[in-house]
Parts: C-alpha cells; sequence; structure tokens
C-alpha cells in the first residue's frame, strides 16, 4: 500500500492513494451521500458568511468551522534562543497550549494544554495541500494511538473523523482550507508579534514558508 510519511504535530502524517481512498470511502451515489452525510442548516456567525456551496447536486449552506487556539506555555525547556533555535525544537518543544476544533456540530478540540500550536497549524497547512493532490490525510499523536483523518468524498465535500471521539464532521473542503489557511496566519502573526526576534530565526522563516507556499 503507497504511503508516505511526514512528521507532525500528532508523530507522522500517514497519506494514501486515491485507489486505497476508494476501497475505504466506497463508492456513493449523489443521493446517497446526501442521505448519508446531510449538511446542517442554520449556522450563521461573523466567521463563517452564509455563502451557498454546491455539493451533491445541490446548493447547501456552510456549516461552521471554528479553529482557534490559546498558548499556555512558551516552552518546555525554559529559556530559548529564539534567533538559533531549531525547527524541531519550536514546533515540539515550544508554543503549547490548547486547539479549539469544532466542524459540524463535532467538538474535535484538544483541550489538554500541551498541543504545539505552531506544528499543529504547520500540520493543517500539509493536511490541506495534500486534501488537494489525492483527497485523503490521516493525523496521528505523538505517544498516542489517536488519529485526525480527512477525507475528500465528493466535489468540495470533506469527511473528518477522529479515533478519540465518537461522530463524523462534514464541511466543504473548500472552507476548511480557508479557515486552515486563516488559522495559520493568525497563529504566525501572534509568535512574531510576541516574540520578534524569531522573524530572524532561519529554520523558523523555513518551515512557516514551506507550508505557506
Amino acid at each position: 500500500m503507497p504511503r508516505s510519511r511526514k512528521r507532525g504535530v500528532f508523530g507522522s502524517i500517514l497519506a494514501q492513494n486515491g485507489q486505497n481512498l476508494t476501497k475505504m470511502t466506497g463508492c456513493f451515489s449523489k443521493n446517497a451521500l446526501t442521505e448519508r452525510f446531510p449538511w446542517r442548516l442554520g449556522h450563521s456567525v461573523a466567521a463563517s458568511p452564509r455563502t451557498g456551496i454546491r455539493s451533491c447536486g445541490g446548493t447547501w449552506e456552510r456549516t461552521l468551522i471554528e479553529i482557534d487556539f490559546e498558548i499556555r506555555q512558551a516552552s518546555i525547556s525554559g529559556s530559548v534562543d529564539w534567533t538559533w533555535a531549531n525547527e524541531m525544537l519550536l514546533r515540539y518543544d515550544c508554543f503549547l497550549g490548547n486547539i479549539r476544533f469544532v466542524v459540524d456540530d463535532v467538538d474535535l478540540s484538544m483541550d489538554w494544554g500541551w498541543i504545539p500550536i505552531l506544528d499543529f497549524a504547520l500540520s493543517l497547512q500539509h493536511v490541506v495541500r495534500r486534501l488537494m493532490q489525492i483527497g485523503f490525510e490521516r493525523m496521528e499523536f505523538t505517544d498516542s494511538d489517536c488519529t485526525i483523518e480527512f477525507r475528500v468524498i465528493a466535489d468540495d465535500v470533506l469527511q473528518i473523523q477522529s479515533s478519540y471521539l465518537e461522530g463524523v464532521s462534514v464541511t466543504g473542503a473548500r472552507e476548511f482550507r480557508e479557515k486552515s489557511r486563516d488559522f495559520f496566519s493568525r497563529v504566525r502573526r501572534h509568535i512574531e508579534e510576541d516574540i520578534p526576534e524569531i522573524r530572524t530565526n532561519a529554520s523558523y522563516l523555513n518551515a512557516v514558508n514551506r507550508e505557506s507556499e
């Protein structure tokens, strides 16, 4: 089974090809897909305006996607030279806190206090890119068997499911890309405003610019 691995917030990210994706998701007609994964109506917030999107043969309102963060600890190793810290240190030992991640009324939030926020933001950008390429991505937790799977199941329809919480969320793939990129930009802006000297760190710049492409 062709796979690729990339180190990420959950240890590694597994990507599977389109052939395996077909076997995993099954083949649904548009009507069957709509019945199995109905879009929720009525969500309307400033951050997620009501914009009709066409999917499964109909026009539906966007579902609510919330991706936010709270940094509670700058580093687990105490003092850090922000101008020279390497990418591994910045991604896994710095900017630890909580993630709020709610999609389609399914709360996938990680209020555990130790999630590396920068790495999560970078990993989401990687997920977005892989979804555009092959339509599937799995994120695995470090030191745990927990996962979050992202799967494109129809034109602009994205399914998200975690192993640590019951429920399947379905939303627009395009909206997910927009919210993930906005989240990444907000995390980067917060870090650079709070720690201006990190803007001269070559390892940091390489990491954020690589995922910004």
